[in-house]
């Protein structure tokens, strides 16, 4: 109970603080992709202070420590977004042409000009939106914090569970035009996150898979746009 109070108050900080930055107006992307990074700064903040206050743990403890070492947690993270690509793709393949349409809009805005532009410039777009949008502020919210925290005061079993439900439940909220397809990804994707970060105890690896999931399916839309057919995307 006192846990669960714990993070109650914990959502709501956060949430009060992404009320504020979120209302300021994003004139372009780069404003929104400042915006975004100052919310990952905020999320962290509060959850180092958060975590010393209540159990006297710093950033290593949330999860901001090697596993191996640095080269091998991230290869570690290659290795999950695998896992995660590959047990999400027949989702994949049924949230394509929704997932197809929201690549159209984002793009449209941008008005590149070129394949060129639209190959690089979408990539280094989906990059930015992937980490800053959701790999880091996410990882370190649900697994650093509630994940890390449920396993310290309760079982690891409680841990995973109090990460996964907010996780999945918190994509569906925001995205209300997702179709089931693309709801049951992100669960599996959580699952993977979740089971990652429990043996390794590594943002690092849970950051790199959850970036690269976000980043690199991106790319067939990319090629779709380039050539105008949605059978390259296929």
């Amino acid at each position: 109970a006192f846990f669960l109070a714990e993070v109650l108050g914990y959502t709501l900080l956060i949430q009060a603080i992404g009320g504020l930055l979120f209302r300021i107006p994003s004139r372009n992307f780069v404003w929104l992709l400042g915006i975004w990074f100052l919310f990952g700064l905020a999320v962290l903040v509060v959850s180092w202070a958060f975590n010393k206050v209540l159990r006297g743990q710093g950033l290593r403890e949330l999860g901001f420590r090697c596993h191996k070492s640095f080269t091998a947690d991230i290869w570690l993270g290659v290795y999950g977004f695998a896992v995660i690509d590959l047990l999400s793709l027949p989702f994949d393949f049924v949230a394509m042409p929704d997932r197809a349409s929201m690549a159209h809009a984002l793009l449209a805005q941008l008005h590149f000009s070129s394949p060129l532009q639209i190959l690089a410039g979408g990539s280094v777009l989906a990059m930015s939106l992937g980490l800053f949008t959701g790999a880091f502020h996410e990882e370190v919210r649900f697994r650093g914090y509630y994940q890390g925290g449920g396993t310290e005061e309760l079982t690891p079993l409680s841990g995973f569970i109090i990460a996964l439900v907010p996780f999945s439940l918190g994509h569906y909220f925001a995205h209300n035009q997702w179709s089931s397809a693309q709801v049951l990804a992100t669960i599996i994707s959580g699952i993977v996150l979740g089971l990652l970060y429990y043996a390794t105890g590594s943002l690092i690896v849970v950051i790199t898979a959850h970036t690269l999931a976000n980043w690199l399916p991106f790319h067939p839309f990319l090629l779709g746009e380039m050539t105008g057919t949605r059978a390259v995307t296929i």
